[in-house]
């Protein structure tokens, strides 16, 4: 039995390391790491947190 959270974690994102995003809560910052569909991301004013790829945008 394939379960859903297992085939998530296991996509590849679709940015890149470096890539500027947003996210609502945290706002702009810049792609420090991915690992599967988590994305390590130094934003701007709210430090270094880890967020999964789906709750943030380009820009």
């Amino acid at each position: 039995e394939l379960l859903v959270e297992d085939a998530v974690a296991d996509t590849p994102s679709r940015f890149s390391v470096g890539d500027r995003v947003f996210h609502q809560k945290f706002g702009n910052g810049n792609i420090a790491a991915i690992d599967g569909n988590k994305l390590t991301i130094d934003f701007d004013k709210a430090g270094q947190k880890r967020v999964l790829d789906g709750f943030v945008t380009g820009v």
